[in-house]
């Protein structure tokens, strides 16, 4: 390796120490290893851009093949958010990683930015890292050499790129017809482009050059160096005008007026109507909650006497889950005894708390502020800043599972019997909702929002189909005092896949009707599925407000992003960072 200070005058005094390769023997033509003059370019540009859109400070940024991460670096030294930086050669991507961890963004900077490394091919979207709402800002540099780049490049900037997002790219030209191809790819997808020649050349970006043949031809091309920056095409104005009007109408409604909890006895309501009622939409638009079964289920004490619901609550409770995208099943007495007795809560409670208590213990110790990071272990994740909301789970890795803690055993066994508990319940009902698949379970653990914590944006938990989260609240949750979970009726219906949704699309999605159930009694089930839109409500209460959880999955579906796989908390070279 040689090692490289990275700077330009603007994002001076920052520099960014860089290992890079060149061609020898053992590395032949492993482009990305090297660095390329454009990086310069790129950086220069986004560094002088404070007051342009090309202004990463606060964004998540995306670099698309990013070789050593030179601009995905650089952007997280701008403030960006989080960075993401790929490409597609596992020896490029170690490189990458090194270069991550060499300038602190696994140590003392990660509560500065959120850096990630991962291994995207543009030609295949099975590897994309897409995330809810898109990227803010998708940079390149240097990264049309073939024919076949600009059609892959072009898909995987629409895939990634948020509505309201930007594409930044410096780059040489050496074929004016391979970047007219890809200009011509983008406007296609609706992108507004534009290309210019770049005036920043300096003696780094020539020496740089002079260091590999195929860099080096820019420097004597009459084309030269280019910036090219898109951004998606705006919608003509009459949509643009009405979906407005539907923004704002939604922005000062409360949860006040949508409809309520239907708290009906567990039989269905919808004369057989299938999901075809609202079919004329694709599942995008309005949803009668009027015509739709019921989505709260109160269960008879027979039903939790025998630890099972009977035939007709299992049909109500499957009917709910394919129109709704989640279903309640809770006693019909408030204060009754429940589907989950009230000793299993508390175990259940007490376990998991003294549980959570020493894992934040073990991300204090690894230098996080649990109240403030982001953080990723095995164990525990926090997803948000600030957010102080908990995700600790029982993992699966061996390695892992080695270091338990005789707390962390104590918790595992508890929820190892809620799953048996629930299993009666929820099995019957996954198998009438989805009768072409097999569910399993993934995952158990617990949720847990601390005092404080604030109100969630609405989000899906993934994208894909196979996947169905069993909540247990262990205290009570009052839709009056904006707690629990609010839920969009039919959202997992929404093409969560789509890299544009028209206006008219999104109109319908936003007039989707919303609900904020109540779950007064602990111990009830939340079933949803893993698509639907929901936000957990603030925490204004003194106490923890814990919701233990089972997730079941098909049989190829998994929940990949949460917690990484070998990476524990208790391992002194962990780096809870992903």
């Amino acid at each position: 390796h040689e090692f490289r200070t990275f700077t330009t005058p603007s994002f001076a005094p920052r520099t960014i120490v860089l290992a890079l390769e060149h061609d020898t023997e053992n590395v032949p033509l492993r482009t990305g290893c090297r660095l390329w003059s454009s990086s310069y370019a790129l950086v220069e540009h986004l560094a002088s851009s404070d007051d342009a859109p090309a202004c990463v400070r606060g964004k998540h940024v995306l670099e698309l093949g990013a070789g050593i991460g030179a601009g995905g670096l650089a952007a997280a030294a701008l403030g960006a958010a989080s960075v993401c930086v790929t490409d597609r050669d596992d020896a490029v991507l170690a490189l990458a990683h090194a270069n991550a961890l060499r300038n602190g963004w696994y140590g003392a900077r990660a509560g500065e930015c959120e850096v990630s490394v991962r291994a995207v091919d543009w030609a295949n979207d099975d590897t994309y890292v897409a995330i809810d709402g898109g990227y803010d800002v998708i940079i390149a540099a240097d990264m049309l050499y073939l024919e076949e780049h600009a059609e892959a490049l072009a898909r995987c900037i629409d895939d990634h790129l948020a509505r309201d997002g930007i594409f930044i790219a410096a780059f040489g030209v050496r074929r004016l017809e391979l970047a007219q191809a890809f200009e011509r790819a983008l406007d296609v997808r609706q992108f507004d482009v534009q290309t210019r020649a770049l005036d920043y050349v300096n003696e780094d970006m020539v020496s740089t050059a002079k260091e590999y043949a195929h860099d080096d031809e820019i420097t004597s091309s009459k084309f030269g160096y280019r910036l090219i920056e898109c951004c998606r095409r705006k919608v003509p104005v009459e949509d643009a005008d009405a979906l407005a009007d539907f923004a704002a109408e939604f922005a000062e409604a409360s949860l006040e007026d949508v409809p309520r909890m239907r708290a009906l006895n567990a039989t269905s309501d919808d004369d057989d109507d299938d999901d075809d009622d609202d079919d004329d939409d694709d599942g995008a638009g309005w949803f009668d909650v009027d015509r739709a079964c019921s989505y709260t289920l109160n269960v008879s004490a027979q039903e939790i006497e025998s630890g099972a619901p009977n035939d007709e609550t299992a049909s109500s409770a499957a009917e709910s889950l394919r129109q709704h995208g989640f279903v309640i099943l809770q006693p019909l007495v408030v204060g009754s005894s429940s589907i989950i007795s009230r000793e299993d809560v508390v175990a259940l409670n007490d376990a998991g708390e003294t549980y959570l208590n020493e894992l934040l213990d073990g991300v204090k110790a690894k230098g996080f502020d649990p109240s403030r990071d982001i953080f990723r272990f095995s164990e525990i994740c926090s997803r948000a800043r600030a957010g102080l909301r908990y995700d600790y789970t029982r993992p699966e890795h061996e390695d892992v599972k080695a270091r338990v803690t005789p707390n962390g055993a104590r918790a595992h066994t508890q929820w190892q019997t809620l799953e048996k508990l629930i299993a009666p319940w929820v099995e019957p009902i996954l198998a009438r909702a989805y009768v072409d698949e097999t569910f399993t379970v993934k995952s158990v653990g617990c949720v847990t929002s601390e005092p404080g914590a604030p109100e969630q944006h609405f989000h899906s938990d993934g994208r894909i189909f196979g996947i169905v989260n069993v909540f247990v609240p262990l205290v009570a949750t009052s839709a009056d005092a904006a707690q629990g979970t609010a839920f969009i009726h039919g959202s997992h219906r929404w093409d969560h896949d789509a890299a544009y949704v028209t206006s008219k699309e999104a109109r319908k999605q936003a007039a989707a009707p919303r609900c904020l159930p109540e779950m007064p009694t602990p111990g009830s089930l939340l079933l949803y599925d893993y698509r639907v839109m929901h936000k957990g409500g603030a925490n204004h209460s003194r106490k923890r407000r814990p919701l233990a959880y089972v997730m079941y999955g098909a049989k190829d579906a998994a929940d990949s992003w949460n917690f990484p796989h070998n990476d524990s908390v208790w391992d002194e070279n962990s780096t809870g960072v992903l």
